[in-house]
Parts: C-alpha cells; sequence; structure tokens
C-alpha cells in the first residue's frame, strides 16, 4: 500500500516501503523516515536514451543499498533482475507531462541489476544513493 500526503497539490510525504519484519509483521515507513534512518553517499544523473544502461555504469557506491530515483521529462521502461529492457519490455514509468515520477530502489541486488531505457525519446534520471 502506498499512502500520498499533498500541501495545495504538490506531493509532501509518500509511504513508500512495506516489508515484512522478522516476525512476518508487515512494517509501514515513509519516506521522511526512511531518509531520516539512511547516510546520503553520492549522487549521478543519466540521460537515458536508446541504449539501455545500468545504475551500475555511473558513480554506484559500493556500500549503497538503496537509492531514491526521479524520472523526468519522457517515459523509460526498467527491470531490476538483471534483464536487459526495450523500447516495448519492461516496466514503464511514464511521469506526467512536465513532472517528475520519485520512487525508492530497496536492496543491494536491486541496485547492481537495475537497468533503463527509454521508451520513445531521450529522459533525464537522477540517483541518491544511500545506505
Amino acid at each position: 500500500m502506498a499512502g500520498r500526503t499533498f500541501d495545495n497539490g504538490r506531493l509532501t510525504d509518500v509511504t513508500i516501503e512495506i516489508e515484512a519484519g522478522p516476525s512476518g509483521d508487515i512494517q509501514v515507513i515513509t519516506e521522511k523516515q526512511l531518509v531520516s534512518i539512511s547516510t546520503a553517499l553520492a549522487d549521478s544523473e543519466f540521460t537515458v536514451g536508446a541504449a539501455a544502461v545500468k545504475l551500475t555504469d555511473k558513480n554506484l557506491p559500493a556500500t549503497a543499498t538503496r537509492a531514491l530515483i526521479s524520472v523526468e521529462g519522457n517515459a523509460i521502461r526498467w527491470w531490476d533482475d538483471g534483464k536487459t529492457p526495450t523500447a516495448t519490455q519492461g516496466h514503464l514509468l511514464k511521469p506526467p507531462s512536465g513532472d517528475a515520477v520519485y520512487f525508492w530502489i530497496l536492496g543491494r541486488n536491486r541496485l547492481t541489476d537495475w537497468s533503463m531505457i527509454r521508451e520513445s525519446a531521450d529522459a533525464t534520471v537522477r540517483v541518491a544513493y544511500y545506505e
């Protein structure tokens, strides 16, 4: 489940992570809580074009276990299991016109296996890495 809080039409907080704790209980935390328990490491910017790119192509810190991603401009397709996406294959992520989409990638393996490609026109993807 995800929750959103808006202030004058602007997104101010997002419930972004649901995971099973050691006892199997569901834990829900907000983006603000996740950032508060994370250490910022580095950031990268990608122009996602006709060739698939991976987070490992640029500045993925060795200790990073999560990343905040923003996609601006145009749609991308992605996989987080090591497969290479194409313009027609992969999860579609399409920002609203003139806006950006933000989401988290959680887990070292997902960071190293995550790849993306544009759907039809180049997109800007910004990444902030955390441990």
